[in-house]
């Protein structure tokens, strides 16, 4: 779903009540260390449900600059994962080499903010939003809606209604027409670029 703030010249000026990214201050977070799963963010004030949280921001790159990037990095053996924001066909946002707290959100089955896509004088924008109430020093979460290129991969969320396997998997040619369990998941598919290509990505229809 797309949203649009009001741009710059809107009547209401200073009094609008539509400009979420011009006008509504980031929510203060900190950086955690988690055992399980690295760097996580939480936040250092209570949130009110509908609250903008933050912006996610990187680098805006179209399909064949992002896969040529993946390909490099994976020549030079920069890593085995690769996140990255589906913003709509032709338009990605890396934040691998420039962004800010926003990429440290982990992924939850049952998150407490989502990704919004919104249109702000003209430009398309992602900001996260809270889903409910969120308590001071609480986890910031969100559903990756992982697209997945290579094995399964497992979730360790932790929530009561955990899917135990990240997203969907992208299939090509034949394989598109099938969906096969694998018994014996491994951790690496050295036949792709990665583990995981797409981070968030927009839902078909909206």
């Amino acid at each position: 779903m797309m949203f649009a703030c009001c741009s710059s010249g809107c009547r209401c000026g200073n009094k609008c009540a539509n400009r979420s990214f011009q006008h509504r201050p980031m929510k203060k977070t900190k950086l955690i260390m988690k055992e399980r799963y690295g760097t996580g963010l939480v936040t250092e004030e209570e949130i009110k449900k509908g609250d903008f949280v933050i912006e996610y921001v990187g680098e805006v790159i179209d399909d064949k600059t992002c896969e040529e990037r993946l390909w490099r990095m994976k020549r030079l053996y920069q890593g085995d994962k690769f996140y990255l924001c589906e913003v709509s066909s032709n338009m990605v946002i890396g934040a691998t080499n420039k962004g800010n707290m926003s990429r440290f959100i982990n992924h939850s089955c049952e998150p407490n903010t989502e990704m919004q896509k919104w249109t702000v004088d003209g430009e398309t924008r992602v900001g996260i939003f809270a889903l409910r109430d969120i308590k001071k020093d609480e986890e910031l979460t969100y559903d990756y809606k992982f697209v997945q290129f290579g094995d399964d991969q497992d979730c360790h969320c932790g929530s009561s209604n955990c899917q135990k396997i990240l997203g969907t998997t992208k299939l090509s040619g034949s394989s598109q027409n099938q969906h096969v369990k694998k018994k014996n998941r491994k951790t690496k598919c050295e036949n792709c670029l990665g583990q995981i290509l797409c981070l968030w990505h927009p839902q078909k229809g909206k």
